[in-house]
């Protein structure tokens, strides 16, 4: 059996075009989310700068994707699948600590990543699932009830829905929401998290006669 000449793998052809295609879909991938980072949504996709950015020929885009829409959908769900881990950081973490880390994880990226999600959402794509890590969230909520933050009274579903939408609503208009009330975004970060810290410590509470439960 002849053998691999020094420094070279013995993969298959056909891995390393499958190695190269995912590359490339990366890499366009990749340039297509800072291109709208930059350039803002409404702006559209110019797959010349995408290429351009990515390093690559045009015809790549329509060969991997076939469509502008088609890159635009596996851009957004690439950066959202990217972004996923950061997410299960302060999963241990008690209720009221978990979640206003959370309305301060809102880089510039952060933003986006609910951006892109919302996206997602409105373009129906069953692709991505914008609930994720749902029973890992709902666990964290029953812990909190076993550690006396969180009544067991409460429907703990329905707090993770009101307490994401919340926190991605906040994620999308952070920065507008400053600038219309002249304030930095710090100063709001911190308004919007004294009322949010008030909010889930009266959750330790059970909630009132006349509210629905769980």
């Amino acid at each position: 059996m002849p053998s691999t000449p020094a420094g070279q793998s013995s993969a298959p052809a056909d891995e390393y075009a499958f190695r190269g295609s995912e590359a490339t879909k990366r890499r366009l991938s990749d340039a297509a989310v800072d291109l709208i980072s930059h350039t803002g949504i409404l702006a559209g996709l110019n797959l010349r700068k995408v290429a351009e950015v990515a390093g690559v020929n045009r015809g790549n885009v329509y060969h991997y994707f076939g469509s502008r829409q088609q890159l635009l959908r596996h851009a957004l769900a690439a950066h959202w699948e990217a972004a996923l881990p950061r997410l299960t950081e302060f999963g241990d973490r008690p209720l009221v600590e978990r979640w206003l880390i959370g309305m301060r994880d809102l880089s510039a990226p952060g933003a986006l990543r609910w951006t892109l999600l919302t996206l997602l959402a409105i373009d129906r794509d069953e692709s991505v699932d914008v609930m994720p890590l749902l029973e890992g969230s709902i666990d964290a909520l029953h812990q909190d009830m076993a550690r006396g933050d969180l009544d067991p009274a409460h429907d703990a579903e329905a707090l993770h829905i009101a307490l994401t939408s919340l926190h991605r609503g906040y994620a999308v208009f952070r920065e507008p929401f400053s600038l219309r009330l002249g304030v930095s975004v710090e100063e709001l970060d911190d308004r919007v998290g004294a009322i949010l810290r008030h909010w889930l410590e009266a959750m330790s509470a059970a909630p009132s006669a006349d509210e629905p439960v769980g």
